[in-house]
């Protein structure tokens, strides 16, 4: 459910490619009309939050403290107001209510079990307005059987080595991976360091059982090679 402090160093490197504007106009077009307060579940290290700060009062939350601290840094560079939380998502507890809450980028994968993902739901339920919306992501069977599999992937940034394992679980639908960073020192030597992590699969209809058990109205809005993107509407 969180990264280790390893990938929360390497973790914009490794997701450049990330196109954050597109999941702003994608997020903008199932919000209402006066919508002003949002709050972003698994932040990471901020930028989806910051991006979204310029048109509503942000909250983002995150487990991992490193990546608290390279958000709030970008958000400060920025002349951004986003307030960051550190807390985990699955006990969540702010003592206020968002017109809407985002879960995106696979955090809701890596809650482990099925009544700990019940309760990420029923905790967002509880911090939201009514009819707020929830908009988030899990990635597919396909994901895991195809992209992930058993194999092992290199990446290359600069001054970045870093090699990918991953290890799926079918019968128990689990992944596991493992990250070799090896950075690259001003004097020509690397640093090694090593983050473990794990993912769990959970079928669609799990998924759409639980939202629905917390209270909301739920609809897949969009699915790609590698997710399936919902909406859930919190019934009042």
């Amino acid at each position: 459910m969180s990264f280790a402090s390893a990938m929360a160093h390497f973790y914009d490197r490794l997701n450049d490619g990330a196109d954050y504007t597109s999941e702003r106009a994608l997020i903008a077009s199932h919000l209402p009309e006066g919508t002003r307060t949002g709050l972003d579940l698994g932040c990471g290290t901020g930028d989806l939050a910051i991006l979204l700060s310029g048109e509503y009062q942000m909250t983002a939350v995150d487990l991992s403290e490193e990546m608290l601290s390279a958000a709030d840094a970008k958000a400060f560079a920025a002349r951004r107001s986003v307030r960051f939380v550190h807390q985990d998502i699955t006990a969540l507890s702010l003592g206020v209510r968002f017109d809407f809450a985002l879960c995106l980028h696979d955090t809701l994968n890596y809650v482990l079990k099925t009544e700990a993902l019940s309760e990420v739901f029923c905790r967002t339920a509880e911090h939201l307005n009514d009819e707020g919306v929830f908009i988030f992501d899990l990635s597919k069977k396909e994901r895991f059987e195809n992209e992930y599999g058993n194999s092992a992937e290199v990446l290359e940034r600069d001054g970045l080595f870093c090699t990918w394992e991953k290890a799926y679980h079918k019968e128990r639908a689990f992944c596991d991976f493992v990250f070799h960073f090896f950075e690259e020192n001003g004097d020509g030597t690397y640093t090694r360091s090593v983050e473990y992590e794990r993912q769990r699969l959970y079928a669609p209809k799990t998924v759409e059982k639980l939202c629905t058990n917390a209270g909301f109205g739920v609809e897949r809005i969009a699915e790609t090679d590698t997710h399936y993107i919902y909406k859930a509407i919190k019934r009042g």
